[in-house]
């Protein structure tokens, strides 16, 4: 039947199957409200006790951190940090650590999805977009599933078709570049490869202040000698050491002298965690003016569902500033763009997960915030890697129901969530030879731990790496993947440095 009221703002009518209300999704490089103008809620001289300082800070969106000088705390305010030092009582310090975020918005993005259809229904409804103008601009077909992006004007449409699960999703994209305005092509010499490193953070327990056990970072050297980013460790790994040691393997891997200018031809982040943006977002803030920020890549939810952390517009307003020419694009499943000579893929966004029936995102919500998780797939001469994000059991059951199990194994692959998600399917699904863990190799290790299960099933000891354990580089030299690179893990507890 046909929706009764408006589909999605200047879309026809889709005739057929059972359509959901409409949702917002993705703020995209801008968020579609104002920054808010607030007042610090903390003044120079106050005086608190110091379960009284930590208790403010908790209850006004921040946290509290062990200083050199006391206690020191950050808290969210207006789409900004705000530092805070307490010591013997007293307020001695309040500073803002960023400047004014931008005023530009964007309008959000809005999504339709429609159950209980068919391929039919969706082409019927692809060929009323096009017979009102619109053109299709990029099409792709994985097994049975369909994927169209079309333009008519100003106007951005993505759609998709599901065969497994009979369901299509309508995106109104209202912040994204067109897709084959996005990438570019390469052709590599003799010698020029991709070469893909798990980045030595730091990991220990969680203790504000001091250390964490999440955050994870990879560099991917594409053969053109620019760099594809992987999100980057929460702010206790991001001492001024570590972020000086990340500039010093940019230069190494990439064979540029101190000074000459770094090409990240792309900054993906999984999903709207800060132990995920952190450190990327300091590294810009110290060394922008050695880094070259070409293009952004990820699709997170609108707080319109969840409030998102207050890092994500942090992240979001440096690279505005820094890079304000950055091409973004908000990834939606089906997506194949290639930087360089390698090809990346998107197998699942936030997006599949809603409506799902059984799910904690049934309705017009999502999950838990990590199954918002962007996967995506890295093909590389002639091998694949598949970044997984925290993905939890609500996301495993939704990539499994779209694809067959030829299709989704593969030959790398990041292990999800730090090694914490218990996911005893999609690993047996996937098959990899070789995985790449954000974690200590001392925690979750141990044999009884279920997580760990699945991945030994599969892949030998000596094929597991810790990110605890060093920074480890991988490429492809004869038809195989070979482990080329080692470097020991630098970095201790968090040194108090602005983030």
């Amino acid at each position: 039947m046909a929706f009764e009221n408006i589909f999605l703002e200047g879309l026809p009518d889709y005739e057929g199957g059972v359509i959901t209300e409409a949702t917002k999704v993705g703020p995209g490089l801008r968020d579609d409200r104002k920054p808010e103008k607030l007042e610090p809620i903390f003044n120079v001289g106050e005086e608190y006790t110091e379960d009284e300082f930590k208790e403010k800070l908790k209850n006004n969106r921040g946290h509290w951190e062990v200083s050199k000088i006391g206690l020191s705390g950050r808290h969210y305010l207006g789409r900004r940090w705000v530092r805070v030092r307490w010591n013997e009582g007293k307020i001695t310090e309040v500073e803002y650590l960023d400047p004014e975020p931008t005023e530009k918005e964007d309008k959000a993005s809005w999504i339709r999805v429609v159950k209980e259809t068919s391929a039919e229904e969706f082409n019927a409804y692809v060929k009323k977009l096009v017979d009102l103008g619109f053109e299709i601009i990029y099409e792709n077909q994985i097994e049975n599933n369909l994927f169209r992006e079309l333009v008519k004007g100003e106007k951005h449409v993505y759609a998709y078709y599901m065969a497994n699960t009979k369901t299509a999703r309508i995106v109104d994209d209202k912040t994204s570049i067109k897709l084959p305005d996005f990438g570019y092509e390469y052709e590599a010499k003799e010698g020029e490869k991709t070469e893909i490193y798990q980045y030595g953070l730091r990991y220990g327990h969680m203790q504000n202040g001091l250390s964490c056990d999440c955050g994870m970072l990879y560099i991917v050297k594409l053969a053109d000698n620019s760099l594809f980013i992987v999100d980057g460790g929460e702010y206790e790994q991001s001492t001024d050491q570590v972020i000086e040691h990340v500039m010093d393997l940019f230069h190494k891997i990439t064979k540029t002298k101190k000074g000459e200018k770094i090409r990240i031809a792309a900054y993906y982040v999984t999903h709207a965690h800060d132990d995920h943006m952190d450190l990327f977002s300091k590294l810009i803030k110290v060394y922008h003016e050695e880094l070259q920020l070409e293009r952004v890549v990820y699709n997170f939810p609108s707080d319109w569902h969840y409030h998102l952390m207050p890092q994500t517009y942090i992240m979001i307003d440096r690279i505005l500033k820094y890079y304000p020419d950055v091409k973004y694009l908000q990834a939606h499943t089906g997506q194949k763009f290639s930087l360089a000579n390698t090809e990346f893929e998107v197998l699942q966004t936030l997006e599949d997960g809603l409506f799902e029936p059984g799910m904690r995102c049934a309705e017009n919500r999502f999950g838990g915030f990590n199954d918002t998780s962007l996967v995506l797939r890295l093909h590389f001469d002639g091998k694949k890697f598949d970044f997984l994000g925290d993905i939890d059991d609500d996301a495993e059951q939704v990539i499994l129901s779209h694809y067959s199990k030829e299709y989704l194994k593969t030959d790398m692959v990041q292990v999800a969530h730090h090694l914490i998600n218990n996911l005893q399917y999609l690993y047996d699904v996937l098959q990899p030879t070789i995985a790449l863990i954000p974690q200590h190799s001392n925690d979750r290790t141990r044999e009884n731990h279920p997580a760990i299960k699945p991945i030994r099933r599969h892949v030998k000891e000596e094929d597991i790496y810790f990110a605890h354990d060093g920074t480890d580089g991988f490429r492809v030299e004869n038809g195989e993947i070979v482990h080329f690179f080692h470097t020991d893990m630098v970095g201790g507890e968090y040194d108090g440095s602005d983030t």
